[in-house]
C-alpha cells in the first residue's frame, strides 16, 4: 500500500483520491480553501438554488455514472427535462431555434441558402494538411464563414468563454478533428458512428448522456466525495515540493508531509506559487495558458413578468448581435425546484470571456445583464432574486500555442517518476471529462505501484 498525497480538492483530485483509497492505498488530500469543489459551488437563499460554476454535469461515460453512485448521489440526480433539449440562437435580437432535423435545417433563417447549399459541398473537401489550425479556420474550410458565424462562435461562447479564431481545433475540440482525420469528413465521420473511441474512457454517445443535476446542486458531489476520503486536511497550501530518494516531500504551512507519489490537481496557474523540484520547474509556465475572467450572473423573476416561454436550455449569442453577454440558461426550465415555487423561473448569463474580458468586472453586472435580457427574452419586470460570481481566472483556454503545453505535462512525468498531473487544463474542460480523465489516471497510477511491487 502506497501513501499518496494530492494536492487540490476539485473535481479531479477528489475523484481521483477516492479511487486510488478505493484500491487500498492511503491518501492524503491537501486543500488550500476551506472547502471541496473547486468551481463547483451552489447557492441557495429563499428557495432558489443556483449554481456560482458549472451548471450541469454531462454523464459522458460510465465512469460519471460509477462515480455518482460511488457517492451515494444515485437517489438524489435530477435528469433535465427532456422538454428543455431545444436550445437557441439570437438572431437579429431575438432567439431562434437551432435545427433540430432535416426539414428544420432548410427553413432555418440562422442561415442563407448558399450557406446551406455549402454544407453538401463537406463530404467532398479534403482533411488539414497541417498538425493543426484554428477552430475558426477549420469550420470554415469545411462549413464555411457563416456557418462559423452563427453557429460556432456562439457555441465556443458558451463552452469555452472563447475565441474561435485562437482556439485550436485538435486540442479544444479533439472530436471534430477526429472525425475528419478518420473518415476525411464531418457528415460522414457522424453517419459511421463518430470517431474511434478508446474503450478506456466507457464512453457514453454525447446524444444519450444524461445532463444532470442533484436536489441540492452539483456541490453535492464534491461534499459526499470529500466525507469518503479519509485524510483531507483544508486551508493547507502547497509551499514546497522536494524529490527524496524515494518519494517526496510536501511543505504546507507549518507542516511537512512524505508520500510514495504526488498528484497535483491544482490549477494551471497555480505552481507560481510553489518551489519546484528542478526536473518539473518548467511546469510554472502553465500559468502563461490563457483563462479569461467571467462573471456568473442569475436572475430570477416572476413567471408572468417574461413573455418567451423559456421552454429550451437556453440562449446562445453570436458575436455579430453586439450583446454584452455569452449567453443565458434556462435553470428553472432545466430542473425542478431552481425556485420557491412554479410562479417563479431562474435564467443564469455569463459575462466577460475571451469576447469582451471587460465586461466581467462590469460595476454593476446585475443591471447589465438585465439590460440584455429585456428585449432578447420580453421582460417587463425587475427581477425579485439576483446573485453574481466573479472567476477573474475562469476556463483554460486550448489555444493554438497549447501542444506545447500538453507536451510539457506529459515530459514533465517522464522527467519524475511518481509525479502526476490532473485538472481540467489537459484532456478536456468539462466536469464529465475531468471525472473521466482522473479515473483513468488512478488506473494508472495503481498499476504503475503494482508493477513496481513485482
Amino acid at each position: 500500500m502506497a501513501h499518496i498525497v494530492i494536492i487540490g480538492a476539485g473535481i479531479s483530485g477528489l475523484t481521483t483520491a477516492w479511487y486510488l483509497q478505493k484500491k487500498g492505498h492511503r491518501v492524503t488530500l491537501l486543500e488550500k480553501k476551506s472547502r471541496a469543489g473547486g468551481p463547483i459551488s451552489t447557492v441557495q437563499e429563499d428557495g432558489w438554488i443556483a449554481e456560482e460554476g458549472p451548471g450541469t454535469l454531462l454523464e459522458v461515460s460510465e465512469h460519471v455514472r460509477n462515480l455518482i453512485q460511488d457517492a451515494g448521489l444515485e437517489n438524489e440526480v435530477l435528469l433535465s427535462n427532456p422538454k428543455a433539449k431545444k436550445r437557441f440562437i439570437a438572431f437579429q435580437k431575438k432567439p431562434v431555434s437551432l435545427p433540430s432535423s432535416i426539414k428544420s435545417a432548410i427553413s432555418t433563417p440562422l442561415l442563407h441558402w448558399n450557406s446551406k447549399l455549402r454544407f453538401l459541398k463537406e463530404p467532398f473537401i479534403g482533411p488539414a494538411k497541417s498538425e493543426d489550425e484554428t477552430l475558426a479556420d477549420f469550420v470554415r474550410r469545411r462549413l464555411g464563414a457563416e456557418a462559423l458565424e452563427r453557429f460556432i462562435n456562439p457555441l465556443v461562447g458558451g463552452i469555452y468563454a472563447g475565441d474561435p479564431e485562437r482556439l485550436s481545433a485538435r486540442y479544444a475540440f479533439p472530436r471534430l478533428w477526429n472525425l475528419e482525420q478518420e473518415h476525411k469528413s464531418l457528415i460522414r465521420g457522424m453517419m459511421k458512428g463518430g470517431p474511434s473511441k478508446d474503450p478506456a474512457r466507457k464512453e457514453i454517445p454525447r446524444n444519450k448522456a444524461r445532463i444532470i443535476n442533484f436536489k441540492k446542486g452539483l456541490n453535492q458531489l464534491p461534499e459526499s466525495l470529500s466525507k469518503k476520503i479519509e485524510t483531507v486536511e483544508f486551508n493547507a497550501e502547497v509551499t514546497k515540493i522536494r524529490k527524496k530518494s524515494t518519494g517526496f516531500s510536501v511543505s504546507y504551512g507549518e507542516k511537512e508531509i512524505d508520500c510514495d507519489v504526488l498528484v497535483y490537481a491544482g490549477r494551471a496557474t497555480g505552481f507560481r506559487n510553489i518551489s519546484l523540484p528542478k526536473e518539473i520547474e518548467d511546469l510554472k509556465s502553465l500559468d502563461q495558458i490563457v483563462h479569461p475572467p467571467v462573471c456568473v450572473v442569475h436572475l430570477g423573476f416572476r413567471r408572468s413578468d417574461i413573455a418567451h416561454p423559456l421552454d429550451g436550455f437556453g440562449v446562445l449569442i453570436p458575436a455579430v448581435e453586439k450583446f454584452d453577454i455569452l449567453g443565458t440558461q434556462f435553470n428553472s426550465s432545466l430542473f425542478p425546484n431552481r425556485t420557491p415555487g412554479s410562479d417563479f423561473v431562474l435564467t443564469t448569463s455569463f459575462v466577460g470571456g475571451m469576447r469582451q474580458p471587460e465586461m466581467a468586472h462590469h460595476s454593476n453586472p446585475e443591471e447589465l445583464v438585465l439590460k440584455n435580457l429585456t428585449n432578447l427574452l420580453g421582460i417587463k419586470g425587475k427581477p425579485v432574486f439576483s446573485h453574481h460570481k466573479l472567476w477573474p481566472k475562469a476556463i483554460p483556454q486550448y489555444e493554438m500555442d497549447y501542444g506545447k503545453y500538453a507536451l510539457l505535462m506529459d515530459d514533465s512525468e517522464k522527467a519524475l517518476p511518481g509525479f502526476y498531473l490532473a485538472g481540467n487544463y489537459r484532456g478536456g474542460i468539462s466536469l464529465g471529462d475531468s471525472i473521466t480523465n482522473a479515473v483513468m489516471l488512478s488506473e494508472r497510477i495503481d498499476a504503475s505501484l503494482q508493477d513496481s511491487f513485482i
